[in-house]
């Protein structure tokens, strides 16, 4: 992968001093910043489980920016999750491309079907999630000088190891899949040097990082009266019926008959 753009090293000399991200344009991914924040679920679905990581780390990461010491400015110019054309040419640097590396999970260890009206969509629907995702990523970096890359890699371990003060990695709000929550843990970064990318005036960095999402379906449930009732019914009465239900609405989930 590369930027395909020519690099122009400035001459300001950066260490790195203080993360001010932007705020994230209306229908983007967002940072959950408090344990408060809640999950605001829509009928919206514009990927897959696994291109909703991807696009959400993108996002995340072009709302980043960094103010270095000597008054240096720090910015993607462009973020990419997808490989670049051979002749896109519109990259310019600092830029950063996200890749996702081996094959996907599924963990169905925490999830146990079983939908109630703060499930409901705005459509009227039920949103069912039978498992999770997870899958390891790399954000590989390009800069155009070591200071530039020591900076721009300062702003991710700020941006994704613990921004918040109550939790390590990120929570990031997906509006492109049904508004579900995200949970990233950054797991590792290395230099990447080489004679030849010196000569051509590159520098760059990978940096990995593990995502992990529910995997979410909209259903319509003939539950749909059944469950806000379950009030009504003393507590043994309602832990047999969510146990009766839970292998149906797994069944629907999966499209199983």
């Amino acid at each position: 992968m590369t930027c395909n753009a020519t690099p122009t090293p400035p001459s300001i000399t950066a260490q790195p001093t203080e993360l001010a991200p932007l705020a994230p344009p209306i229908g983007r991914t967002r940072l959950m910043v408090q344990p408060s924040d809640k999950q605001e679920l829509t009928s919206n679905q514009e990927t897959d489980a696994r291109t909703a990581l991807a696009r959400g780390i993108k996002e995340y990461l072009e709302q980043l920016q960094w103010t270095a010491q000597g008054g240096r400015h720090i910015r993607f110019e462009r973020v990419l999750d997808v490989w670049a054309e051979p002749e896109d040419g519109k990259a310019g640097y600092p830029c950063a491309v996200v890749q996702g590396t081996g094959p996907g999970t599924y963990d169905a260890s925490k999830f146990s079907p079983s939908p109630s009206d703060k499930d409901r969509l705005p459509s009227g629907l039920f949103l069912v999630s039978p498992c999770e995702l997870v899958q390891a990523f790399q954000v590989e970096v390009w800069a155009v000088d070591p200071e530039e890359r020591l900076a721009i890699v300062a702003m991710l371990e700020s941006a994704l190891i613990a921004p918040t003060s109550w939790l390590y990695g990120i929570r990031l709000s997906l509006p492109h899949y049904f508004g579900l929550v995200a949970e990233y843990e950054f797991t590792g970064l290395n230099y990447i040097d080489s004679e030849q990318d010196a000569v051509r005036r590159y520098r760059k960095a990978m940096v990995t990082l593990t995502g992990r999402v529910p995997v979410a379906r909209a259903v319509a449930l003939p539950l749909a009266v059944v469950v806000p009732a379950l009030g009504m019914l003393s507590a043994e009465q309602e832990a047999a019926m969510r146990n009766r239900t839970s292998e149906v609405i797994l069944r629907l989930a999966l499209d199983v008959t």
